[in-house]
């Protein structure tokens, strides 16, 4: 996808970026607390091939309230739809409080590709100020009418057949999830087969396949075609977190964009909210300096109830703030067609202690709860290794992967987890998630001034050290 800010709807978007320059600390949690608005239905559909180029609007609905003083649509050049209102029509505007529209004008036999939101401009923004999830959006539009005599299929026409084969075998030999998430796929490929032979292009195909794997409720399983992305199964789950309360409770909030946020608790006590587990694990120096400077604090609470994993090297340089010795955290199983019965030797997995950062002795809670996934679960699993940790709140999603790509032809790829992902014990995480070691039920307990997980949390910070762990 290309995203050029100098087309002149980003120009135009540009000038609608207000939503959030006034936001000051008092503001600054909600928006990192709040559910990211997500995209729930496009007119035309993401990836139609055969959209009628009379369509005279592009509409989006989102999953909740959003507000109406910005938007972003990114893209550009020829593949970027013209915004052409109709004579006497508004421009893009906002329907309803859900639903945004988009005036346009297309042309015939033509690809059209954009993005919803982008890292760029972020301004499609739910009531509570979170930025809405990024969502590309592509279509193609069929040809101009021209008489009674069909064209001719050329000789390259897309073939679904061999993807349809291909998908079953790579299900059969690298899905390391095919026994925990059982399927019957007999059943699965044969109520499908009339939609997978009918694609006409690796993008329709892929879409069609996501939903056939869909019944996998397996988080790490998607598709691409081109530069489109189709998730097998999504999730909307609500935080376990109070956003009003950490307002109140924690002073000097400072954001350090994209995954750190930073205060102060009564008492001295460090906070830190992780948010995800950045590639770029340069974005995590911001919580290796706090932990430093809170050499001499009483305690600190690690908050991860918004985080949903991204890369485990991130999460070992957290926790590795916080232990003298290399640690083990985990194990795990790959899946391999061609080893003896068909996986790799199981592996222990450990981290070390973070180089140049002095080693906090302090009592840590961490919080958790359902939105934690992924790589964020072996995060869990390597705090609850450390002496002087506790975990509270609910139990974590219980979906790992470590997705491995399988190309099905030369445009439609499939990824499927390729590790069976295991605590120390030998327990799978996947389907099960990690217990914390108090469990805290928030739900209608948490008023506007109360953070049920992060009071229990205090408590027991607050107590005698001799009172354990």
């Amino acid at each position: 996808m290309r995203h050029h800010a100098d087309s002149p709807l980003i120009l135009r978007v540009v000038a609608t970026m207000l939503a959030t320059a006034g936001l000051g600390l008092a503001g600054l949690v909600s928006p990192l607390v709040a559910a990211a608005p997500k995209v729930v239905k496009l007119t035309p559909a993401n990836g139609d091939q055969a959209v009628d180029p009379g369509t005279r609007e592009l509409v989006i609905e989102f999953d909740q309230d959003m507000r109406r003083d910005g938007h972003s649509l990114c893209g550009g050049g020829e593949n970027f739809p013209e915004i052409k209102p109709a004579q006497g029509a508004r421009g893009p505007r906002w329907k309803s409080a859900r639903v945004f529209v988009v005036p346009v004008r297309l042309k015939p036999n033509h690809t059209y590709e954009l993005s919803i939101n982008c890292p760029k401009f972020q301004n499609f923004r739910g009531a509570t100020g979170e930025s809405a999830e990024a969502t590309p959006f592509g279509f193609k539009t069929a040809a101009a009418k021209a008489g009674a005599s069909k064209p001719q299929a050329p000789a390259d026409a897309f073939d679904p057949q061999p993807l349809v084969a291909a998908l079953r075998e790579a299900i059969e030999k690298n899905y390391s999830h095919r026994e925990l998430h059982r399927v019957d796929w007999d059943q699965r490929f044969a109520e499908f087969a009339p939609k997978l032979t009918a694609a006409k292009s690796g993008v329709e195909f892929a879409r069609v396949a996501a939903e056939l794997l869909s019944a996998t409720k397996d988080m790490h399983v998607f598709l691409t075609a081109g530069d489109q992305r189709f998730a097998a199964t999504g999730r909307k789950i609500d935080a376990n977190l109070n956003p009003a309360a950490l307002r109140k409770q924690v002073q000097q909030l400072k954001e350090h964009k994209p995954a750190i946020v930073t205060g102060q608790l009564a008492g001295g006590i460090g906070y830190l909210l992780v948010n995800s587990l950045p590639a770029d694990t340069g974005a995590m120096q911001p919580a290796l300096e706090a932990i430093a400077a809170w050499q001499q604090a009483p305690a600190i609470v690690v908050d991860l109830r918004l985080n949903a994993g991204g890369d485990e090297r991130a999460g070992r340089l957290l926790a590795g703030c916080f232990v003298s010795k290399q640690t083990p955290y985990a194990k795990h199983r790959t899946i391999a067609p061609d080893a003896p019965g068909g996986w790799l030797p199981e592996q222990l997995r450990s981290f070390d202690p973070t180089p140049k950062v002095q080693r906090y002795k302090g009592r840590v809670a961490v919080l958790m709860g359902p939105k934690c996934m992924s790589s964020c679960e072996s995060l869990l699993l390597m705090f609850r290794a450390i002496s002087g940790v506790r975990l509270f709140g609910e139990q974590s999603y219980g979906s790992t992967g470590n997705p491995r790509p399988t190309e099905l032809d030369d445009e439609v790829t499939v990824y499927l987890p390729s590790w069976i992902d295991m605590q120390l014990d030998g327990t799978p995480i996947e389907g099960r998630g990690i217990a914390p070691d108090e469990v805290v039920k928030f739900g209608a307990a948490a008023n506007r001034d109360s953070d049920p997980v992060l009071d229990a949390a205090l408590t027991w910070l607050r107590q005698p050290a001799a009172s354990g762990n």
